[in-house]
């Protein structure tokens, strides 16, 4: 397995390429199942979708870069039970969407959002089932967050190796049942025993893009 040469200059590199054009739509949709390419294009050119946004944020743990997953209560709801980014709906009272996403975060697991540096933001995507547009966000803090979990709102916590994502993602295809009882054919990462779809996925695939692209100047053998 490859090391990071540096965590440091990993990050700078890291929101250096943030700065020029992201993977975008095509990175998303090698994690979509076929269900949602068709949604994302007939109902985002009809449907005025609500705001939202996630974190995915990396920070040293045992002097490896690792990042935060969380999963869901099983709830009457269209995630119930997903696997999912910090994060959450844009309120009035929000700044921006960055605050959202780290607001969220503090209130979903407790990290400290003045601790978290703004490294930068992957591109849009809409969710059709629960008619949201998410702006995920990335994000870096050095030191390990004292994760607790708002008990209402999160089930588990994963703690998530970026190494061991980056160089040996474990993906495929299987069939997935939806919360409305209906059985799809759906991409997937597994990570930590968990299975990763839908929205989650999608981010992750184009953050995989663009960390791999990193990785690959900053890492040895």
């Amino acid at each position: 397995m490859r090391n990071f040469m540096n965590t440091e200059l990993f990050i700078d590199k890291l929101s250096e390429r943030f700065r020029k054009p992201l993977p975008g739509l095509k990175a998303q949709l090698q994690m979509a199942p076929i269900s949602r390419i068709i949604s994302i294009v007939n109902l985002f050119k009809t449907n005025k979708p609500k705001k939202s946004s996630v974190l995915i944020l990396l920070f040293l743990k045992e002097d490896k870069l690792h990042f935060v997953l969380t999963q869901r209560h099983e709830y009457n709801g269209v995630h119930s039970g997903q696997i999912c980014l910090p994060g959450g709906k844009y309120e009035d009272t929000d700044d921006d969407l960055y605050h959202t996403a780290i607001r969220e975060a503090q209130e979903e697991i407790n990290v400290e959002p003045t601790k978290i540096e703004k490294i930068g933001e992957l591109t849009k995507l809409y969710t059709p089932p629960s008619n949201y547009c998410i702006q995920p966000f990335v994000g870096f803090t050095k030191n390990e967050p004292n994760f607790i979990k708002q008990p209402e709102e999160v089930k588990e916590i994963i703690l998530t190796d970026l190494i061991d994502f980056i160089d040996n993602p474990i993906k495929g295809t299987k069939p997935i049942r939806t919360n409305r009882n209906i059985t799809i054919s759906a991409p997937y990462y597994e990570i930590g025993g968990y299975t990763v779809w839908g929205a989650t996925a999608m981010i992750l695939s184009e953050f995989y893009s663009i960390a791999k692209e990193v990785f690959e100047d900053t890492s040895t053998l």
